[in-house]
């Protein structure tokens, strides 16, 4: 109200002020208006794959804002009145915000393509056009104009072909609008509007998609009044003349204003047509509110972008009928003009005109005919060196960019080109032409659309696919690489169909586990490559129809066995094959003979390489590796071999092979072989370094001889043809040389490992003790180039005894590791044999005194080891002098000192050498190292002075003794070097290719490196901070682009003080991006460090001081290096944020709120206030009947009486109305950042929310009012075929048989009617968690008998002994036959209020009989509503028995149907709150608590995915007051109050399902089922398959757990763990906090147990109460959500209708046409499954853990996988009923 001491001028200010505001308004709304219709114009253009733009939402709200801007005029020009002023301007300005921003983004994604200044042009406020005109310069040339007449700023008129082009896209895009349905009223603008309107008229199209089409012109109309009465009065004639009786439908409006500017805003039209205006002027938005305003000199878009990129037109007429033929694609009339460009030669265009008329379609999946016509055209005109030219660069990965220079030279070594000069021309044609794209300064990439259309290679590697199209038509495609697509499983049945040509497949490292059928039609393939795909166990029999196949290699896999097939390859030359440890399993589960068929390998005669990798444990191998050996004698071409012989006599055997053609031995013909001899035992550690192993490995003929016990002289004959030797554990040999000089002459690599009786290397005197001084052919290891030794216990020494010439002479590389016995290393009689030794380390051996060890004095003046280049001396605490003296390598360049207290000097000839650069060694050594004057007369020269580099104790020692070119030591010199990082992250928003640079690169993105290992002072001893680095041009390259997915591979200087990097820190000064994974390549002493990111990065201009991620290692808290504690600290305060301000999008906080967003106390109050009336002045109306009810809902937690669970926090403010409430927010609700979905999901999430706004005005009339009921059953299955989801507004309709496959109505459309499925869904179907075992009767209850009087049941005994198969009632209950599905408890307390609603229901009780088939029969069902006289008498029962005929079936029917409207309502509760309440505060906790290095965030962390958004979206449009699950469920708006009373039974401990089963009587325990239960019901799938998931998840879980907790002990001192769980019981579940049963989370089995729970529910149970809703209450008949009338009683006309057409009685009482299609859209949303989706067995980064866990987690996908395969065979057998009952459900 005004004050009344207000003065009249201050009055008068704020009133102009208020006008200056609706004058701002209504300029940004004109701006805004013509943004939106231009985007619509661009997208009504194909061009590129659409963006999700929700129009629907758009037009709609600016709608809105044109309503409230002229509102607010209206209200400034009445009495004052500043609270209407400032509701009005605070919504238009929310509306604003929200148009403005997606604008914003849709505007950059759609129009990046297109030149920028016709878009601005477009955009500029149009001149008044009296007649279409178009600029000079798009004109064609041959124009007769002067030069004076075609100045640029002179417009001519536009011919005729292009105004009828402009009129053709109009009506094409008008027709797309009235189509999609979403936009119903349009504006047509210009001089050509009146013609749009007449062709669109007369269109055939237009007029089918109407009943009746309406031309009414405005200057023959004086009033809005009249106009409205000649709409009326022309409706009427329609309908006196129409023959049919049937009422009209839809209609068409055509409103001619061509001659007005009037204001026709009031003028009021039928709610189900559509109105099309037509005005030359472009004030459309002035006349009338409408959706979209079309400008038809817009449409001279086409013909603009043709010309700007085609330079002169030569023949008019051609231009036109090209981009006709283009069809409005607009990059294909781009990529048209380009070709052309500067063309001068007719006979061209003509051509191209021709071979595009001609073209036949094109088949390529996911691209336009339009663009594949341009493309083909493009392509044909090229010369053979230029198709062979893009040809190369399409075979090449997708998204790599190419230096120029650098490809014109590959051209050139690849023979497609001869001279550079013709290089560069060819690449110049094809950037000109469009087949290459400049991405960045010097590089080019192939388009996308180049690759797909044109080349005959598509490679997709490293794509993060996950999903295959089903049968892509392929034709010439010769190669195909999908490998390391880590996401894709499946690989459709169709897929390999129409692939005739293809010669090379790569499918590995990818996840699929299986292969398809149609791999047969590949019968040209060539080479097949399923390396790494862990997940593929069997081969379809299939693959024998491969018989081309030259190259097969599926090691890395986990194969149970070979099919027979494989035989049929006799083509193989390449075979290489990975079994896994459950073959054995598999044999015997199958009983097969072999898991490699016998005679298989005989078969393929044509190999040349074989590898078998088996797993060491493999019991079938023993008994099958004597019959694959045998068979090799039929591969007479075989070169190479890997094998693994588990004894000596294996080896005997294959040793004595001779090929079956000649007497040929078949290991003596090897060019290169790897034997691996004697039993491996897999180790807990490697001895070996992974390197080293690998370095074996390639060699060319290796022997690995594993735990010996003798010099077996099999081994010494496969020794005298390897050149590699790794003796690995030998118990028995003291000495190498016991093998044999000759045996090991040709070796040149030897590796010794943990050889424990070898005293010494080489025993001299055992080969020339006796002939001193006789030269010897063939010196002991004359070969040798590198030995290195391992962890040799008692080694005393390399050589001993008498030496000759030759013996090591070859040695490059020696390196002693861990030998505690070593004394000597070299004497006098061995080094002048190691001339050729450049490498020298000794490690850790304690005994060494002097690596040379000299018998008496001695005066040698020879210089020995004049090869030597690199020594590293370590930890040897008793090393005294290095050479004894000795004048020693020459050439010696580093000098690696570390550890050695006891070497106090160094002499003048140890470091003679004049190439010496580097001596590195501890400060306080080199500083008291004593510089004796007999050597040094000058004392510390100042030459090693400068060389010298000091170690670090406190530093990283292996990044300090790094040297990059060591063989053994493998470490990287760390001074000045260069390290590598590749970064996988997704835009925000659409930036096209030639952006990507200038978003991304420059200053735009700062890295810095976090030290794991040297803490900073100066910063409370932080990890150091590297300086920021940056992605730039100069360093950086973009490897790969993918919608919106960029990976980035830059180079950067190593910054040495970091040591170990533990994290990074990274900024962004540009845009939000998903930052996937970081990894750094090159890190000395570490080589390669990856970062598992998954999480959104904001810019600095959102407030981001910079985001620290950790490197993918797990970490408990005490175990956390010491420098990355403050930054995991801090990490988590920014994620529980301070709770003091509203929280934006772009924000991570996890706080906790109450359920107090639900209603909107304010809305009711809003809508009094505020509502318009006729005229458009705004006054305060009486309050709306019911509407505090309406809107208002209780704060759900927080109280005794609505206890909750917590969710997250949002910040925003308090209602106006209710403190206690918080505002309903204008857009989405805050959800986390990191929480929010991406990618398909997210544009569902977004269409849905359009079509959920377009509810109010579907349900304007209310939802109990049906004028077209159904009829009949049929009827129902008839409207389904029928179905036309206007609701969605995409007017498309649902191909019924695609939908039909997943409801019960599949194979029989009425078999849900029996009892036996009724019953059956109780353990089967949408919600079969309910059911109990009947251990009483009759039933009781646990309500308050104060409060609710008595309510134990009132079933009679006697209506159900007669149906008990024989038994008495006594012993069906004593032999746990009775049960009971009992909702009268849950729905009792609310039945009074819901029943005040459009709905009518009761509390149900369901007794059945469990029959010896396994059967479940229904007994009977009480019926139960609140007593009239008050709650304290109870209730009032009628008890409903089976029935099949009459009107006793009839009732019977009914009686199942309200039961069924329980189950459904009661989802509230087993799916909403115990799947998705009750976890949220879980999430919450999780991220507020545990850094993501915690082991259990890394455990349940994948288990969290999307929840929140899931139940935010659920809280702004589902549950809410009003929402979509109040006007389609009986529960009405009491069913969340009915979900806070079941939550005050909600126990967490019985969440676990073994104990869920026991409570219910559904089981007992029993000590010898592996999961320690018994079902009391054999046949009931939900428990079946749960345990067994339940026992696999228990099992991963606690191998997990396990593998970082050891004790008890180690879980109480896990102080994050105790504030995770303390802060979740005490807060997240604060109204239960004091509850005694929760886990006190000392002991490891707590913990166990809680995780298992926690992705039980979130996993399994959540699968159970969800995704069956699909199948079941799909179709609503079948289980109905809401019934709308009472049981008829006798004598009243319900009864009688009852009785006379009981289906068209059953349709009256549940859902509505309307609620029907309301309900099927709510369960669509539920069951969506995505292509992005995680499952239970996947990950999003296969580094996620540690090696232990990933393990863990192998065995844990193997299990699932059985468990998979064996629910699918279950389902199949007929033996068990329940699992598809007589629905025969999919």
């Amino acid at each position: 109200m005004k004050e009344s001491n207000i003065k009249e001028s201050t009055l008068q200010e704020k009133l102009e002020e208020w006008k200056q505001k609706a004058r701002v308004l209504k300029r940004k709304a004109k701006v805004l208006n013509r943004r939106k219709d231009l985007l619509h114009l661009i997208l009504s253009y194909p061009m590129k794959p659409e963006a999700d733009v929700d129009f629907d939402s758009l037009t709609s709200t600016l709608f809105r804002i044109n309503q409230q801007v002229r509102e607010l005029e209206v209200c400034l020009a009445q009495e004052f009145d500043e609270d209407k002023y400032y509701i009005l301007f605070r919504e238009t300005e929310n509306d604003f915000r929200d148009v403005k921003g997606s604008l914003d983004k849709w505007a950059i994604d759609m129009m990046a393509y297109l030149p920028q200044d016709m878009v601005e042009n477009m955009l500029e406020p149009p001149k008044a056009d009296t007649a279409l005109a178009i600029k000079p310069e798009l004109m064609p040339s041959t124009s007769s104009k002067s030069e004076e007449a075609t100045r640029k700023d002179e417009m001519l008129p536009i011919p005729q072909d292009i105004s009828n082009l402009a009129i053709e896209f109009a009506i094409r895009q008008i027709s797309k609008c009235i189509k999609e349905g979403e936009i119903r009223r349009i504006g047509i603008s210009g001089f050509l509007a009146e013609k749009v309107a007449e062709a669109l008229k007369d269109l055939p199209e237009i007029r089918s998609m109407f009943d009746v089409v309406l031309c009414i012109s405005v200057s023959r109309h004086h009033t809005i009044k009249e106009i409205e009465r000649d709409i009326a009065l022309q409706i009427n004639e329609i309908r006196r003349t129409a023959t049919s009786k049937a009422p009209l439908g839809n209609f068409l409006l055509l409103l001619d204003c061509i001659n007005e500017d009037g204001d026709l805003h009031e003028l009021k039209i039928p709610d189900d047509g559509c109105l099309i205006l037509t005005s030359r002027s472009h004030n459309v938005y002035q006349i009338m509110d409408v959706d979209l305003e079309i400008r038809t000199k817009d449409h001279l878009f086409p013909w603009e972008l043709f010309c700007k990129n085609v330079g002169q037109i030569l023949v008019h007429d051609i231009a036109v009928r090209l981009i006709e033929r283009c069809h409005g694609h607009l990059l294909a009339i781009i990529l048209l003009a380009r070709a052309l460009k500067d063309v001068t030669d007719v006979s061209v265009w003509e051509l191209a005109l021709h071979e595009l008329t001609s073209q036949h379609s094109s088949q390529v999946e996911g691209m336009s005919e339009d663009m594949v016509r341009v493309l083909s055209y493009i392509w044909e005109r090229k010369d053979i060196n230029t198709k062979k030219c893009i040809e190369y660069c399409a075979s090449r990965p997708k998204g790599t960019n190419f230096q120029k220079p650098s490809l014109v030279n590959h051209w050139i070594a690849n023979g497609l080109i001869e001279t550079q000069e013709e290089g560069e021309n060819i690449l110049k044609d094809l950037i000109n032409s469009f087949l290459l794209e400049n991405v960045t300064k010097g590089c080019v990439q192939v388009r996308e659309e180049t690759i797909l259309v044109l080349s005959e290679k598509l490679p997709f590697m490293n794509n993060k696919l996950s999903k295959l199209p089903k049968r892509p038509f392929c034709p010439n495609l010769t190669a195909l690489f999908l490998q390391m697509n880590y996401n894709l499983m499946v690989i459709p049945t169709t897929f390999f169909e129409r692939m005739p040509a293809l010669q090379v497949l790569d499918l590995s490292y990818t996840s699929i586990k299986s292969l398809p059928q149609s791999i047969s039609k590949l019968v040209v393939l060539r080479k097949f490559l399923l390396k790494g795909c862990k997940l593929l166990m069997k081969l379809p029999p299939e693959i024998g129809a491969l018989r081309n196949l030259e190259v097969f290699d599926i090691e890395g896999t986990e194969l149970v066995c070979l099919p027979k097939e494989i035989g049929e390859l006799i083509n193989l030359t390449c075979l290489k094959v990975s079994f896994d440890g459950y073959a054995n399993r598999y044999r015997e589960s199958k009983q097969i003979d072999a898991i490699i068929p016998r005679m298989a390998l005989s078969k393929l005669t044509q190999l040349k390489e074989l590898s078998i990798d088996v797993n060491p444990d493999d019991e079938w191998w023993d008994e099958e590796v004597e019959t694959v050996i045998n068979e090799l004698c039929w591969l007479r071409n075989l070169e190479t071999l890997d094998l693994y012989l588990p004894t000596v006599e294996l080896l005997q055997q294959f040793l004595q092979l001779e090929r079956n053609s000649n007497q040929l031995l078949v290991y003596s013909a090897l060019s290169n072989f790897k034997l691996t001899v004697g039993r491996q035992v897999q180790r807990i550690i490697s001895r070996l370094p992974e390197e080293l192993e690998k370095d074996f490995k390639n060699l060319d003929k290796c022997l690995n001889y594993i735990n010996g016990e003798d010099k077996a002289i099999e081994i010494r004959e496969a020794l005298k043809h390897a050149n590699a030797f790794f003796l690995d554990r030998h118990w028995t040999v003291k000495k190498l040389s016991e093998f044999g000089k000759d045996e090991m002459y040709q070796l040149k690599f030897c590796l010794l490992v943990e050889c424990n009786e070898i005293r010494t290397i080489i025993e001299g005197g055992e080969f020339y003790g006796k002939r001193d001084n006789e030269e010897d052919n063939n010196p002991v290891l004359g070969s040798l180039q590198y030995l290195s030794i391992l962890y040799m216990k008692n080694l005393e020494s390399i050589w001993e005894g008498p030496i000759v010439s030759g013996c090591l002479s070859y040695l490059m590389s020696l390196a002693l590791h861990k030998c505690p016995s070593l004394t000597t290393i070299f004497t006098l009689g061995l080094l002048p044999n190691l001339v050729h030794l450049k490498e020298l380390i000794v490690e850790d051996c304690p005994k060494i005194h002097s690596l040379v060890s000299l018998e008496a004095s001695c005066s040698e003046s020879n210089r020995f080891l004049p090869s030597l280049k690199k020594i590293s001396l370590l930890d040897l605490p008793e090393l005294i002098s290095i050479f004894s003296g000795l004048h020693i390598a020459p050439q010696l360049e580093r000098m690696i000192i570390y550890n050695c207290p006891k070497l106090e000097t160094l002499s003048t000839m140890e470091v003679s050498s004049k190439d010496l650069k580097v001596i590195k060694g501890e400060r306080e050594w080199w500083d008291t190292l004593k510089w004796h004057k007999l050597e040094w007369s000058s004392g510390q020269p100042d030459y090693l002075v400068r060389i010298f580099v000091p170690l670090r104790r406190d530093g990283d020692l292996m990044a300090q003794l790094a040297d990059g070119n060591s063989s053994f030591l493998k470490v990287q010199h760390a001074g000045g070097c260069k390290i590598k990082v590749e970064v996988e992250l997704m835009l925000d928003v659409f930036v096209p290719k030639d952006r990507i640079r200038y978003t991304l690169l420059g200053q735009n993105i700062s890295l810095q490196l976090i030290s794991a290992v040297d803490g900073d002072p100066a910063n409370k001893f932080r990890g150091k901070v590297g300086q920021p680095s940056y992605f730039e041009d100069r360093n950086t390259t973009i490897s790969s682009i993918d919608r919106g997915n960029v990976a980035l591979s830059g180079t950067f200087n190593w910054d040495e003080k970091i040591g170990v990097p533990g994290a990074f820190i990274i900024k962004s000064f540009g845009t939000h991006f998903y930052l996937k994974t970081l990894t750094i390549e090159d890190v000395p002493s570490h080589g390669r460090i990856h970062f598992a990111c998954n999480s959104w990065i904001s810019p600095a201009f959102c407030w981001e001081p910079g985001r620290v991620f950790f490197t993918n290692q797990t970490y408990l808290p005490s175990e956390m290096p010491a420098p990355l504690r403050l930054y995991r600290e801090e990490e988590l305060m920014k994620l529980r944020g301070d709770g003091t301000r509203m929280l934006r999008k772009w924000d991570r906080v996890y706080d906790y709120a109450y359920y107090n967003d639900l209603g909107d106390p304010d809305k009711a109050w809003r809508l009094n206030y505020v509502r318009p009336v006729p005229g458009g002045a705004l006054k305060y109306v009486r309050p709306v009947p019911g509407g505090a009810r309406k809107y208002a809902r209780p704060v759900l937690g927080g109280s005794t009486e609505y206890p909750y669970p917590r969710r997250g926090k949002t910040g925003r403010p308090p209602t106006w109305r209710d403190p206690d409430s918080e505002s309903r927010p204008s857009s989405d609700n805050y959800v986390p950042r990191d929480e929010r979905f991406g990618g398909f999901k997210l544009r569902f999430l977004e269409h849905t929310k359009r079509r959920i706004k377009k509810l109010p005005s579907l349900l304007n009339t209310p939802l109990d009012i049906t004028p077209n009921d159904f009829d009949t059953f049929q009827d129902v299955l008839k409207r389904y075929e029928e179905l036309e989801l206007t609701i969605f507004g995409c007017g498309r309709k649902i191909s019924f048989e695609n939908y039909k496959k997943f409801l019960v109505i599949k194979e029989n459309k009425f078999s849900w009617k029996t009892d036996k499925e009724f019953a059956r869904e109780m353990l089967a179907g949408a919600n079969p968690v309910i059911i109990r075992l009947l251990q009483e009767f009759p039933p009781t209850s646990k309500l308050d008998p104060e409060v609710y009087g008595n309510q134990i049941s009132s079933i009679p005994k006697g209506y159900i002994e007669t149906n008990l198969d024989g038994l008495t009632f006594e012993e069906a209950i004593k032999n746990n036959r009775i049960f009971i599905l009992d909702h009268h408890d849950a729905f009792m307390p609310y039945l009074r209020q819901m029943n005040t609603t459009s709905s009518r229901t009761y509390a149900t009780r369901t007794i059945l009989f469990l029959q010896r088939d396994g059967n479940f029969k229904p007994l009977a069902i009480e019926l139960s509503l609140p007593h009239p006289g008050g709650d304290q008498f109870g209730a009032i029962s009628k008890v409903c028995t089976p029935a099949e005929h009459g009107v006793q079936g009839s009732i019977w029917h009914l009686a199942k149907a309200y039961v069924a409207v329980n189950d459904s309502g009661y989802q509230l509760i087993s799916h909403w709150l115990n799947t998705h309440a009750v976890i949220e505060p879980f999430v919450i906790a999780t991220n507020r608590q545990l850094s993501v290095l915690h082991p259990i965030y890394k455990l349940l962390h994948p288990h969290f995915r999307h929840i929140m958004h899931i139940n935010a979206f659920a809280r702004r449009f589902l549950i809410n007051a009003d929402g979509v699950l109040e006007k389609t469920f009986s529960t009405a708006e009491f069913g969340m109050e009915m979900s806070a009373a079941a939550y005050k039974n909600w126990v967490f401990p019985e969440q676990a399902l073994p104990v869920d089963l026991i409570k219910r009587g559904m089981a007992v325990e029993d000590s010898n089922s592996p999961h320690g239960l018994r079902l009391l019901i054999e046949d009931y799938p939900y428990a079946v398959d749960g345990l067994e998931i339940w026992l696999a998840i228990k099992a991963w879980v606690e191998d997990y757990c396990n593998f970082y907790y050891k004790t008890d002990n180690t879980v109480q001192n896990d102080s994050k763990l105790q504030s995770w769980w303390k802060e979740l019981r005490e807060v997240g579940h604060g109204d239960k906090k004091d509850e005694p049963w929760w886990p006190q989370m000392q002991t490891l089995k707590e913990l166990m147990d809680t995780c298992t729970i926690i992705i039980w529910v979130t996993s399994g149970l959540h699968a159970a109460v969800n995704f069956g809703q699909q199948h079941y209450a799909g179709c609503l008949i079948n289980r109905p959500t809401i019934s709308r009338r009472f049981m008829p009683e006798p004598g009243t006309p319900e009864y009688a209708e009852l009785e006379s057409d009981p289906e068209k009685a059953f349709l009256k009482t549940v859902n509505t046409p309307l609620q029907t299609v309301l309900a099927i859209f709510l369960i669509k949303i539920l069951c969506r499954h995505f292509s992005d989706e995680v499952y239970l067995e996947q990950r999003d980064t296969p580094e996620w853990t540690d090696r232990g866990p990933l393990k863990a987690f192998e065995r844990f996908r193997k299990k699932l996988a059985d468990i998979k395969q064996r629910i699918t065979e279950m389902n199949n057998d007929k033996k068990w009923k329940n699992r598809v009952g007589c629905v025969s459900m999919p």
